[in-house]
C-alpha cells in the first residue's frame, strides 16, 4: 500500500513541475512579446526613436529648403538691382556661388542634366530640384553618388570644348560602365573628353562599394557656332533726337548647338557730314542726341554669347528738325518779379540741342534787375514797360569787352562763331548793352525754382542768333545774317534778307510778314500794356551812314519794333522779353488741358 501511494505521490510532483515549466515559458514568451512591442514604440520606424528621426529629418527638409529659397530670392533681387534677365539660366550660373556665399557651404552640386524648366541637384545629403516658377523643392536623402562636368573653355563658346567628368561616391566606387576614365583614389573616376565640337552627351553606369547602383549623365551644352537671325533696324524721331530700336533673335537650338541667347550690339552709324562712328557693345536701344539737319545712315551687328555674329541691312533716315511745330506754342512756364507774375511764355527756338523760352510780355521798367553796381536801364517817363539804355546809368558798370561775359554765354554765342569774335574795337556803347542783356547772374530771377535744376541759365533778350534761327524755321524767305571784313573797322552785325542765302548786303529795315508767328518776335498792339516802341535784340549793330562808319556806329542796336520791322536804333524806347534756356536733353510733353508745353 505505501509503494502505491509513493507512485501517485510521485506522478502529482511531475504534473506540477510540467505545469511549472509550461507558466515560465509562457511568461518568457508574454515577456518577449512586450519586449519587443516595447522595442518597436522605442526603436520601431513610428516608434519614438523613428518619430524622433523624422522629425529631425523633416525639420532639415524644412531648414534647407528655406535656405534654398532665399538664395533663389537673393539672386532674383540682383538680377532687378543689375537690371539684367533672371531666368534657368542666371540660377544654373549663380545658385552654386550664391549658395556658399549665404550658407558657408560647399554641398551642393547641379548635375550636368538640364531643362529649360527644371533643376536638379543635391543639397547637404539630400535630393532637390527647382520648377518653373523658380522654387525650390527638398526630396529624399541622396545616395551618395554625384557626378560633375567641367568644360574648358567655360561659358559659352564656339568649340572645340574639353570636357573633364568627375564622378564622387562617399561609399566608394565598385564600377563605372563603360569604363573610359580611371579612378582617384577609392571615391572618385575621372573621365577626360577632348576635341568636342559639339554638344552631346555621355552616359554612365556608376556602382558604388555598398552595391548601390545610379545612371549618370554628364551633358555638354555649352556650344553654340550659329549666327544669330538677321536683326531688323526702327527708327523714332524726337526734337533732339533719333531713338532706334532692334529687333533681333538668336538662332533656335538644335540637337548640336544651343542657343546662347543677344548678349549685344553694335551700331554703325554714318552722320550727315559722312563722318562714320562705331558705338559697340550696346543694348537693343541707342538714342542719337542732337543730331544733324540731313541724311543718316545705319546699321547694326548683333552677338549672341557665344560670339557668333550677324549684320544688318542699312537703313537711311532723313533727320528734319523736329521743333518747328514746337515753336511759338505756349509752355507752363511761371514767375514773379517783386510784383509781377509773368506766366505767358512760348517757346522762342531749339537751338544746339537746348530749348529756349521767351517771356510773352515785357518786363516793368522798375522790376528789371539790377547790375552788380545798383544800376538798371532808365524807365521812360509816364510808360510802364518802355525804358532806355541810351546814355543809362548801366553803360557806367559794364566794359563792353567779350573778355567780361560769362564763360557759359561766350560758350553759346560762340558755338557757331557768330558773336564778338570778330570785332576788331571794343569799349562801345553797343557792346555795354549787349552785356548787360546777356549778363546771366543778374537775370536768374526769372528762373523758376521749381525747375531750376531743368534751367541752364536766363538772360534779358534773344541773340542775333537764336532769333535769326527761330525766324528761318517759320519762315520762308528771311535769313538774317551778319557780314564783315577783317580789314574794316567793324562795330557790330550786318543784317541782309534773301531768297538766296547770302547774295549782298540788303537794308537794314527789313519788313516781318503780318502773321508774326503768334505775336513772338514783336508785339503789334501798341496798347497800354505793350507801350513799348519794340523789343531788345542782344546784338551791336555795324552801322554805317553813306558807307561812312561814325560814333552812331558806336551806338546802335538790333531792335524789333512793334510796327513790325527789324531795324537799327541807339537802344532807346524798348522793352525787355527775358529768355530761358532749359538745359541740353531736358523733355517736354503737350498738355491738351492746358493747352502748352509742360517741362518734364
Amino acid at each position: 500500500m505505501k509503494n502505491k501511494k509513493c507512485i501517485k505521490n510521485t506522478n502529482e510532483t511531475i504534473s506540477n513541475k510540467a505545469i511549472t515549466l509550461i507558466a515560465l515559458i509562457i511568461t518568457i514568451i508574454v515577456l518577449l512579446i512586450l519586449a519587443g512591442v516595447t522595442l518597436n514604440m522605442v526603436m520601431g520606424e513610428n516608434g519614438i526613436f523613428g518619430k524622433a528621426n523624422n522629425a529631425r529629418d523633416k525639420t532639415e527638409v524644412a531648414q534647407y529648403e528655406e535656405e534654398l529659397r532665399i538664395c533663389v530670392l537673393e539672386l532674383q533681387a540682383d538680377a532687378a538691382a543689375n537690371g539684367t534677365t533672371f531666368d534657368m539660366e542666371t540660377i544654373k550660373n549663380k545658385f552654386v556661388e550664391k549658395v556658399k556665399e549665404l550658407e558657408n557651404t560647399t554641398e551642393i552640386e547641379f548635375p550636368t542634366e538640364e531643362s529649360e524648366t527644371r533643376l536638379d541637384g543635391t543639397y547637404k545629403g539630400y535630393e532637390f530640384y527647382i520648377d518653373d516658377k523658380y522654387a525650390a523643392h527638398i526630396g529624399d536623402k541622396a545616395t551618395g553618388i554625384s557626378l560633375t562636368t567641367s568644360i574648358d573653355p567655360s561659358g559659352w563658346t564656339q568649340g572645340p570644348v574639353t570636357a573633364t567628368i568627375t564622378i564622387k561616391s562617399n561609399n566608394g566606387i565598385n564600377k563605372v560602365e563603360p569604363d573610359d576614365g580611371s579612378k582617384n583614389g577609392n571615391n572618385e573616376y575621372i573621365i577626360t573628353k577632348e576635341n568636342i565640337t559639339e554638344n552631346t552627351s555621355f552616359e554612365y553606369t556608376v556602382t558604388d562599394g555598398q552595391g548601390n547602383t545610379q545612371i549618370k549623365t554628364a551633358v555638354i551644352n555649352t556650344i553654340d557656332r550659329l549666327e544669330p537671325k538677321e536683326p531688323t533696324i526702327t527708327t523714332k524721331l524726337g526734337w533732339n533726337k533719333i531713338i532706334i530700336d532692334i529687333l533681333a533673335e538668336d538662332e533656335l537650338k538644335t540637337e548640336t548647338n544651343e542657343c546662347s541667347g543677344i548678349d549685344y550690339y553694335n551700331y554703325e552709324i554714318k552722320s550727315p557730314d559722312n563722318s562714320s562712328n562705331v558705338i559697340e557693345k550696346q543694348g537693343k536701344e541707342y538714342t542719337i542726341l542732337n543730331p544733324k539737319i540731313g541724311k543718316y545712315t545705319i546699321k547694326v551687328t548683333v552677338y549672341d554669347k557665344a560670339g557668333n555674329s550677324k549684320t544688318s541691312q542699312s537703313i537711311s533716315i532723313d533727320y528734319k528738325d523736329q521743333t518747328i511745330e514746337m515753336i511759338g506754342k505756349n509752355i507752363d512756364y511761371s514767375v514773379t518779379v517783386n510784383d509781377q507774375t509773368m506766366n505767358k511764355w512760348k517757346i522762342f527756338d531749339c537751338y544746339n540741342g537746348q530749348i529756349y523760352l521767351i517771356a510773352d510780355e515785357f518786363v516793368k521798367n522798375y522790376n528789371l534787375p539790377e547790375t552788380k553796381n545798383g544800376n538798371k536801364p532808365l524807365a521812360v517817363e509816364g510808360y510802364t514797360y518802355k525804358t532806355n539804355m541810351y546814355n543809362s546809368e548801366i553803360l557806367n558798370d559794364y566794359e563792353g569787352k567779350t573778355d567780361n561775359f560769362t564763360s557759359k554765354i561766350k560758350e553759346i554765342n560762340n558755338k557757331e562763331n557768330k558773336l564778338f569774335g570778330y570785332i576788331n574795337n571794343l569799349g562801345y556803347n553797343n557792346i555795354k548793352m549787349v552785356e548787360y542783356m546777356l549778363d546771366t547772374e543778374i537775370w536768374n530771377n526769372f528762373i523758376n525754382k521749381n525747375v531750376e535744376e531743368k534751367v541752364d541759365f536766363a538772360i534779358g533778350a534773344p541773340t542775333i542768333e537764336l532769333f535769326a534761327d527761330s525766324w528761318k524755321k517759320t519762315h520762308d524767305f528771311y535769313i538774317f545774317s551778319y557780314s564783315y571784313n577783317n580789314n574794316t573797322v567793324r562795330y557790330g552785325y550786318d543784317i541782309r534778307y534773301t531768297n538766296t542765302l547770302f547774295d549782298g548786303y540788303k537794308n537794314p529795315k527789313i519788313s516781318l510778314d503780318e502773321n508774326e508767328q503768334n505775336e513772338l518776335y514783336t508785339k503789334n498792339s501798341l496798347t497800354q500794356d505793350y507801350d513799348p516802341a519794340g523789343m531788345n535784340i542782344a546784338v551791336p549793330y555795324d552801322f554805317q551812314v553813306a558807307g561812312i562808319y561814325s560814333e552812331d556806329s558806336k551806338k546802335s542796336m538790333i531792335l524789333v519794333t512793334s510796327n513790325s520791322s527789324v531795324k537799327w536804333d541807339f537802344g532807346r524806347t524798348c522793352g525787355f522779353r527775358p529768355v530761358i534756356a532749359l538745359k541740353e536733353g531736358v523733355e517736354l510733353e503737350w498738355n491738351e488741358n492746358k493747352n502748352s508745353f509742360i517741362i518734364k
